[in-house]
């Protein structure tokens, strides 16, 4: 089959040819592929669909384009079953259909056609064996038609002016040199009405493009002529109800609204507007469109076509098509606001588990139109870490500790229920449609495993504007008591604080109360599975006598997310980047308690990695600075036996030097199971992610991640100095209604790393905090004498591989 596109004569060209293709098949496709009465031999089969001479076009959008197509094993992670199976649930049969066929032919030249490509030529192939068939498309793409100039007239003076030619070019999308694309010439002009709705425009016209095209020397001039008309000012705003319930009043409504009678009519007003009725919750549904100019307008007709299901124009398509019943002589608007009430009060309960927090509970309870006003009352209950005394430590849950030594009574703290409770009140439209004013008081008991118990209560006050759509900035401040438990070695090692009369004043009631200011950004299309556009936040946080704080400190934390739609298969890529740095002023350690030392800087502000939403490769907050501590009756060897008491070290002399003389000796023999880590945190972070995620079958989708951070301390500059790591995974993920469900496998390429011990050591009433590698050359920045951990030089092989695993069970993405 042979077909040409004659620049101007294109479409009258195709219909004919499409008439001719219809009636009459190609003479190859009939020598090659025999007629036969039985309907398998009508359609056999598509082996496969081969492309030639495509150079200029994007060959996936042109495949997925055509109607014929090659049968396919439904996933990539199906191809192996696809080789012995072609059953329905991996394997995608595609029949050949020669109406369609032909049709492929003039969607290939339409394709190249709305591209530039206007002298495009197709030839195909139908290639029979049996009841199956392989197709062959050859394509000439010839000379593209370059653009010359774009012209863009009837601007003057409406909208901003940038200088010479450039300014038309960013309008229409098209840049001289380049292909006549039509797309990029269509999305021009939403592009301009978009811009002169925006400005008060509300009658602008923007006519087809005219393109004068020279055939010969394949080039085009085009323009774009638009007629703006009067500006439009709102007359006025009528409130029309879809039901007969009246809770919310027409003064709540209208405080909601960013425009008001005498302003103009601009399209990005509307649709903020009515996104802010849909997200205050008190509306099923919310409509605003124009109304007849010249007439009642009560919109009455606009919002029985809704209220009766029939299609009715959303705000943003109606502005933007400058219609509506007004006519175009209009000079002014009028605004009609259909609304239908929701459910002002909500109350649920949900559980669940994460392999780090166990099983949790939460209740929660919504009033959106509290004290009979748009004032939002939340009141919010949660439990976790239920089950963790029974389930520390089973597959695939966390293990919190490997065994727990003499003493456990004091860490049994980590495995203790956590709670929160809270009550927030938030006014919305505070004073201004942008403005959300939001106060609450709090409860809870939070813990990181192995790390800290923060326990605490107090105040919250927030003032949220939003500077544009989906642009939010918070400026909050929260006044808490606060009680930090953590082990000894925690705060020895961080703080320097070895002595217990300084770490029991550290672990007393403290005033943590920082003020913050927080930024964020979305153009993300879905917020539950992102397949496109990019999330930012930057968090500043400050906490200084100022703010009635004893704990001091700046911290800076950033995150971004970008998420690009592939054509393969719907699939998406996934980036992520995150930076953080905290540091404590000098004023804390007096505000606190604590004399002398390195400022002390509260546990919960330091910056940890590892776990389901950080690097995959690592248990929770497991990858970054860490020690280990043992049980001092495992260094001694100590057994009682028969009422006996024997030590295979230091014959009972419990000292500083016996310990570590005996740790020395004895260090290797003692199994990995009985020591504890304890992560202990930076003040310094750098991570990324990238991730692919690919449709598998129906709601399942695979992933394959490579997440890395850096963990450090003190300066950015010297983050290269601390602790990171690499680790790639692949995961599975279920889509469900609130949110993916989803399994990771992280893979972890360091098995074994080297960490200092530590002990207590309670002698004569006297705690103290022994590092039992000290003198052995073990120090910050040198682990030469540290433990290597975990040792397992008799592990088999595969347990080797299987330490390398880290499981993670959790719902919602991971960025």
């Amino acid at each position: 089959m042979l077909f040409k596109s004659r620049n101007a004569a294109f479409h009258a060209l195709a219909a004919a040819a499409a008439c001719i293709v219809s009636a009459v098949p190609s003479a190859r496709a009939r020598a090659q592929a025999p007629h036969d009465d039985s309907k398998e031999m009508e359609h056999p089969e598509v082996r496969t669909v081969e492309f030639h001479g495509v150079k200029s076009v994007k060959l996936g959008e042109l495949r997925e384009a055509l109607s014929t197509q090659p049968s396919h094993c439904l996933s990539l992670l199906f191809r192996p079953v696809c080789l012995f199976s072609k059953s329905p649930y991996f394997y995608e049969r595609r029949y050949f259909d020669p109406l369609e066929f032909r049709r492929d032919v003039l969607r290939v030249l339409v394709f190249y056609y709305r591209r530039g490509w206007r002298d495009a030529q197709v030839d195909t192939t139908v290639a029979r064996d049996g009841n199956e068939v392989r197709v062959r498309f050859d394509v000439v793409e010839g000379p593209p038609t370059i653009v010359d100039t774009v012209v863009v007239s009837g601007l003057q003076g409406v909208m901003r002016q940038r200088r010479g030619r450039r300014a038309q070019q960013r309008r229409s999308g098209l840049r001289p040199g380049e292909p006549l694309n039509m797309l990029k010439l269509d999305t021009a002009v939403a592009r301009i009405r978009t811009g002169l709705l925006d400005r008060g425009y509300g009658n602008a016209v923007v006519e087809a493009p005219k393109i004068d095209e020279d055939t010969t020397a394949h080039r085009a001039r085009v323009t774009i002529a638009t007629r703006p008309g009067p500006l439009t000012p709102i007359a006025r705003i009528d409130v029309v109800r879809l039901s007969s319930k009246k809770a919310v009043s027409d003064e709540t409504i209208r405080n909601s609204l960013t425009f008001e009678p005498g302003q103009l009519l601009r399209r990005r007003r509307l649709a903020e507007s009515q996104r802010a009725l849909y997200e205050s919750g008190l509306f099923r549904s919310a409509l605003i469109d124009t109304a007849v100019a010249t007439g009642p307008a009560t919109g009455r007709t606009v919002c029985a076509q809704q209220a009766a299901g029939a299609p009715t124009r959303a705000a943003p398509a109606a502005a933007a098509a400058g219609q509506g019943a007004s006519a175009p002589h209009d000079s002014t608007k009028n605004v009609v606001v259909c609304v239908l009430e929701g459910q002002l009060h909500d109350a649920r309960v949900s559980a669940g588990f994460t392999t780090a927090d166990f099983f949790a509970l939460q209740a929660n309870y919504t009033d959106n139109y509290w004290l009979g006003g748009p004032r939002r009352l939340s009141i919010n209950a949660s439990v976790g870490n239920l089950g963790a005394q029974q389930l520390n430590g089973t597959k695939p849950f966390f293990d919190v500790f490997s065994t727990l030594p003499a003493g456990a009574a004091r860490e049994s703290r980590y495995l203790a229920p956590t709670f929160q409770l809270g009550a927030n009140v938030q006014q919305r439209w505070f004073r201004s449609p942008r403005n959300t004013l939001g106060g609450g008081v709090f409860g809870q008991r939070r813990s990181s495993p192995g790390i800290f118990v923060d326990r605490g209560y107090g105040a919250n006050l927030a003032f949220t504007r939003e500077l544009t759509t989906q642009v939010p900035l918070s400026a909050t401040y929260r006044f808490e008591i606060n009680r930090v438990e953590a082990g000894e070695v925690y705060f020895c090692v961080n703080f320097g604080a070895c002595d217990f009369p300084t770490i029991d004043a550290l672990q007393g009631q403290q005033r943590l109360s920082p003020a913050a200011l927080t930024g964020s950004i979305s153009t993300a299309d879905n917020p539950l599975e992102p397949t496109s556009g990019w999330l930012g936040r930057l968090e500043l946080e400050h906490a200084s006598r100022v703010t009635l704080s004893d704990y001091r400190y700046n911290r800076v934390f950033g995150s971004g997310s970008t998420y690009l739609r592939l054509g393969w298969r719907r699939s998406v890529l996934a980036f992520r980047a995150q930076a953080g740095w905290v540091k404590a002023l000098a004023s804390t350690n007096q505000a606190v308690g604590v004399s002398g030392g390195d400022p002390v800087l509260h546990p919960s502000k330091r910056m940890y990695a590892g776990g389901s939403q950080s690097v995959r490769g690592f248990g929770e907050n497991e990858l970054g600075p860490r020690v280990l501590t043992v049980d001092p009756n495992l260094i001694l060897g100590r057994k009682i036996e028969k009422g006996d008491t024997t030590y295979a070290c230091g014959g009972g002399g419990v000292t500083p030097a016996v310990l570590r003389s005996c740790f020395q000796q004895r260090g290797d023999s003692i199994s990995d199971r009985d020591f504890i880590e304890r992560p202990l945190g930076g003040t310094t972070l750098a991570l990324g992610s990238v991730e692919l995620r690919v449709p598998v079958w129906g709601p399942l989708l695979a992933a394959v991640f490579v997440d890395g951070a850096i963990l450090g301390e003190k300066a950015l500059s010297e983050l290269g100095k601390g602790t990171g790591a690499i680790t790639p995974g692949v995961g599975v993920r279920y889509l469900s209604p609130v949110g993916p469900v989803r399994v990771d496998i992280g893979y972890k390429p360091k098995l074994t790393e080297r960490l200092p011990v530590f002990t207590q050591l309670d002698s004569l009433g006297t705690r103290r905090l022994i590092d039992l590698t000290a003198n052995r050359g073990c120090s910050s920045g040198n682990t030469a004498g540290c433990r290597a951990f975990p040792l397992r030089e008799s592990a088999s092989a595969l347990r080797r591989t299987l330490d390398r695993l880290t499981l993670h069970l959790s719902i919602g993405e991971a960025f």
